[in-house]
């Protein structure tokens, strides 16, 4: 499931995917949106005017399942833009029951447990960061990271 709410300069795209039947479920709650820094180096949910993207999870068998975030992605830039100056790069933290949860800017691909019976939905706080040195051209800039639950 792909789900995209168009604001500001860019935007957070928050793939999600279930495992088989009943092993959790994963919900999205805001896609995010990306703002650009002062210094203009970098785009990130987290700069002033951006908005995390946040997504529900609840595990309710008995065992404990994976939640694994996939590196970002891009889905979209403008022509003249240099990418392959460009770092991406995806952060994320836990509230309530998960709030040990919490992983800093990472280009790699991480998981976290989640408890058996965790009957309640978990908000979780997802950060995307594109960082380039070089600057930004005029555009539109998307990314997206797929977030998937596995038993």
């Amino acid at each position: 499931m792909q789900l995209a709410r168009p604001l500001g300069l860019g935007l957070v795209l928050l793939g999600l995917a279930a495992a088989p039947a009943e092993a959790c479920t994963l919900a999205l709650g805001t896609a995010g949106t990306l703002a650009l820094s002062a210094d203009g180096s970098r785009l990130a949910s987290t700069e002033a005017g951006g908005i995390a993207a946040t997504f529900t999870v609840v595990n309710l068998t008995l065992g404990t399942v994976n939640v694994i975030v996939s590196p970002p992605g891009w889905v979209d830039y403008p022509a003249g833009f240099a990418v392959a100056g460009a770092q991406l790069a995806v952060a994320y933290a836990g509230a309530g029951v998960l709030g040990a949860v919490s992983q800093p800017y990472t280009g790699t691909q991480t998981q976290f447990a989640v408890p058996g019976l965790l009957s309640l939905a978990v908000v979780m706080r997802l950060d995307n960061r594109i960082v380039s040195p070089a600057g930004f051209a005029a555009g539109t800039y998307r990314t997206r990271t797929l977030v998937t639950c596995a038993g």
